[in-house]
């Protein structure tokens, strides 16, 4: 089975578009009785063109609505195209601002003008998302099977935002300013069990299964950005083409950082079940699992779990009540465990900027220890 699909959708506002791209492979193959196996191979990719500062006064949506609808927002002498005033605001045309001296805007130039907030700057995200599975199992006697399965995922995304000095905002302020942010995260999980199911005298069926499991996780960010750019046209990053100082000032920005992080996963289970006449049930399971952020001394948990059942509806002495279709009667009891946050598991320290357009504000974190108690939360629950 294979599917593929393309999807485009035009938003509210102009500059506003959402373009996406998905295929997917699925294919199983039997080349023996005692032999079968398949693969699925997904990717997807999708571009969404936003509107910066949609969310604020001077956004898409509300500058226009409070724009002056007599004033167009095309001006052929100005070089962008657009009427702009020096700082990057609507020009009022031939409206009055002042009567009998009395200025009735808080400046020359007050309202915002919303096409050259959309067509000179950008905020694009491109997301990529590849997945494959892999997956065979052997059968080598009648109810023993042995399966092995692997799937690894993979996933991008580019954030893009740039704002134009020509327009007020950031970029007006920073002579133009370009955010770029990398994420990737990548993940693999690796089964191997063994399942065995038998009927003894049409009555007796006793199921096992047993097997581990291994996962890693990795992730890693990055991000960079330029500003005060040598000619108001330049929106990407190229050489010699930005001073990255603050305007009118020889501070020097510093718009680049990053982290990486990266954790694993290994488990072994088992567990046994038997009923009897399809009304009466046990099952035991047991699971061990260790993780690789948690502290020396409680790496690894162990996580019994029991419970038993009893279908009532299957017994004779209710076969006469006509009013009662099902009636189940299950008690649990299990040994579990959660994951902590892991920013609480965190050794290691390190100094952030909150955002590329307030370099001037850096941020400061210290990790914690090493802490061989820390580990996961365990409790005992109960369940009729």
């Amino acid at each position: 089975m294979d599917r593929g699909r393309y999807l485009t959708r035009e938003g509210i506002t102009i500059g506003n578009k959402l373009t996406s791209g998905q295929g997917r492979l699925n294919m199983d193959f039997t080349p023996k009785t005692w032999f079968k196996s398949g693969i699925q191979l997904s990717f997807a990719r999708t571009l969404n063109q936003g509107v910066l500062t949609d969310a604020y006064i001077a956004g898409t949506t509300i500058s226009g609505w409070q724009s002056e609808p007599n004033v167009s927002p095309y001006d052929p002498k100005n070089a962008t195209g657009y009427n702009l005033t020096a700082n990057g605001l609507l020009g009022n045309g031939n409206n009055v601002t002042t009567i009998g001296g009395v200025n009735y805007l808080p400046g020359a130039s007050y309202y915002v003008n919303v096409l050259p907030q959309i067509k000179l700057q950008r905020n694009n995200n491109t997301a990529t998302d590849v997945r494959a599975n892999i997956y065979g199992t052997i059968t080598p006697i009648a109810g023993l099977s042995l399966t092995s399965k692997f799937g690894t995922q993979y996933i991008t995304n580019f954030e893009d935002q740039y704002s134009s000095p020509l327009v007020n905002g950031l970029g007006y302020s920073y002579g133009g300013l370009l955010e770029e942010q990398r994420r990737e995260f990548d993940q693999w999980v690796w089964q191997n069990y063994a399942n065995y199911d038998k009927t003894i005298a049409g009555v007796h069926k006793i199921g096992l299964i047993a097997g581990t499991e291994y996962q890693r996780n990795k992730s890693f960010t990055q991000y960079t950005g330029a500003n005060n750019f040598t000619d108001p046209f330049f929106d990407h990053i190229v050489d010699g083409a930005y001073t990255n100082t603050l305007p009118g000032t020889t501070t020097i920005l510093d718009n680049t950082g990053g982290n990486l992080s990266s954790n694993g996963l290994i488990s072994y289970f088992g567990r046994v079940n038997y009923s009897f006449a399809g009304k009466y049930f046990i099952e035991g399971s047991f699971r061990r699992d260790g993780y690789s952020a948690f502290g020396t001394n409680y790496q690894f948990g162990n996580f019994p779990s029991v419970s038993a059942g009893w279908e009532i509806t299957k017994e004779n002495f209710v076969q006469s009540l006509t009013w009662l279709n099902y009636l189940k009667l299950r008690g649990k009891l299990r040994h579990g465990g959660e994951l902590l946050d892991r920013r609480r598991l965190r050794c290691a320290y390190a100094v952030w900027r909150c955002c590329l357009h307030q370099p001037q504000r850096p941020r400061y974190h210290t990790g914690r220890q090493p802490q061989p108690e820390m580990g996961k939360r365990e409790k005992d629950r109960y369940r009729i």
